[in-house]
Order: structure tokens, then C-alpha cells, then sequence
């Protein structure tokens, strides 16, 4: 649960973060303002599934499941970038998140959350320790993690 609060913290792009321990799968949900076109959608997929392909290849990761997805609704739309809990790692996370914001701009509806108190860091350092232990751990079989009003909310299902 630590770690979907750390990653909402440190990526305010990522709006909300569905892992599903059961299926080894980690849904990283990216909020828009806006539904882009299927020509878009179809060039940041393909953006999204060269960029880790390369990532994969240069940090020497074999496999792994990689799915992007789109959600609209009226106005807004919701990109799902799933991944396998086994290959996926922080760098990875800070490298979608760099391309949703390079991609999408100021459509990413983007939750800031409150300005820290001095001294205080985000815990960054912690992500990879806690990324380790996702698997060793008896985490809930479904955690979602939503970044709502400045706050990081986490539900266990």
C-alpha cells in the first residue's frame, strides 16, 4: 500500500493506480481534459510501446506485458498504461510519466498535491525497495491507489 502512496506523491500525472496481485498486473491511470482522436491515441501507443521496448532492451529486461488502453467519456478520457508487476521498475514509471506530460501537456489533469514541509522529501529512494518487495509481501489481492483533492487515498478490495 506504501508504494501506491509513494508513486501518486512522486508522479501527480498518474491520477490513479490499480494493482492487481492476482493477475501480477499494475494499471497506471492518467486523466485527460480531453478524448484524442484514434489517429492520437494510435501514435502515443505506438510511442508508449517503442519507448519500452528500448527501456527494456538497453536495462536488459526480457518480456514483460505492456498494454495501453483508452477510456473516454464526454469531455475527458482516462489512459490506462498497464504493465506486469515482474519487469516494470520506477524508471520505467518516470519515463511514462515524462511521455504523457510531453505528449499530452496541458490536457493531463494533473492533481498537485499540498506543498511540503520543509526538510521534507518525497520518497523517491524508497520506490525500487518497495517495488522489490511487491511480490515477497502479503499485500491485498486488489489495491487501488487515487490521488483525489491534494490527498492519496488507498483502498483495499
Amino acid at each position: 500500500m506504501q508504494l501506491l502512496a509513494s508513486l501518486l506523491a512522486c508522479y501527480p500525472e498518474i491520477s490513479m493506480i490499480d494493482y492487481d496481485a492476482q493477475g501480477g498486473t499494475i494499471d497506471f491511470i492518467i486523466s485527460l481534459s480531453i478524448v484524442p482522436s484514434r489517429e492520437e491515441y494510435d501514435k502515443f501507443r505506438e510511442l508508449v510501446d517503442e519507448s519500452i521496448l528500448t527501456y527494456h532492451s538497453l536495462a536488459g529486461i526480457i518480456g514483460g506485458m505492456v498494454d495501453v488502453s483508452l477510456e473516454g467519456h464526454e469531455h475527458t478520457s482516462f489512459l490506462h498504461l498497464k504493465r506486469d508487476a515482474d519487469t516494470v521498475s520506477q524508471g520505467e514509471i518516470r519515463m511514462l510519466a515524462g511521455l504523457t506530460v510531453d505528449y499530452f501537456g496541458d490536457a493531463l489533469l494533473v492533481e498537485h498535491l499540498p506543498e511540503l514541509p520543509e526538510g521534507t522529501e518525497l520518497p523517491y529512494d524508497s520506490i525500487d525497495r518497495l517495488m522489490g518487495s511487491l511480490k515477497k509481501s502479503s499485500t491485498p489481492k486488489h489495491i487501488i491507489g487515487i490521488s483525489d483533492g491534494g490527498r492519496v487515498m488507498i483502498y483495499s478490495k
